[in-house]
């Protein structure tokens, strides 16, 4: 399979989505897991876990609208500065700062809740369950932190 943007070590999202529609699927974390070094990506056909159909550019939203889209369609993919995830270790983040302008970092919104009076999206991560909340974050929801709704993607998930 051809390398698009920087492979394993990143690219753009939507790129991603391409290439994940290309290849015909994607493995299970089971059968890939993340290992957080350089190397070559990996694709086994034969493991294929699941797999997107198509996907497509959502317009810029309000966090209200997003968590009625992932309340209705399923995971919503964004893109968000990292930053603070880079310290994070568990709880409800509420970073004091972090630039909407910096949008260095692909991940998946798979719900939202509330923690006491802190409404919170669950943001599942790339970097293994060794980090954050077994490879999830809870950030914040209804301040746009981090530029989590500047930049939105559905994919449309097979069966």
């Amino acid at each position: 399979m051809t390398q698009i943007d920087q492979g394993c070590n990143g690219g753009l999202m939507e790129q991603a989505m391409s290439t994940v529609v290309a290849a015909g699927g994607l493995l299970s974390e089971a059968d890939y897991p993340y290992r957080g070094v350089g190397g070559t990506c990996q694709f086994y056909k034969d493991k294929v876990a699941g797999f997107i159909s198509s996907w497509e550019c959502l317009p810029q939203s309000d966090e209200k609208n997003m968590a009625a889209y992932v309340s209705t369609h399923g995971p919503l993919s964004i893109a968000i500065n990292a930053g603070p995830m880079q310290f994070y270790l568990g709880g409800v983040a509420n970073p004091l700062f972090c630039s909407p302008s910096g949008l260095d970092h692909g991940v998946a919104i798979v719900g939202y809740g509330t923690e006491g009076s802190k409404d919170y999206w669950i943001i599942k991560n790339s970097w293994g369950t060794g980090w954050g909340e077994k490879g999830y974050y809870r950030i914040v929801r209804g301040h746009g932190k981090c530029g989590l709704e500047l930049s939105e993607l559905l994919p449309q998930l097979g069966t």
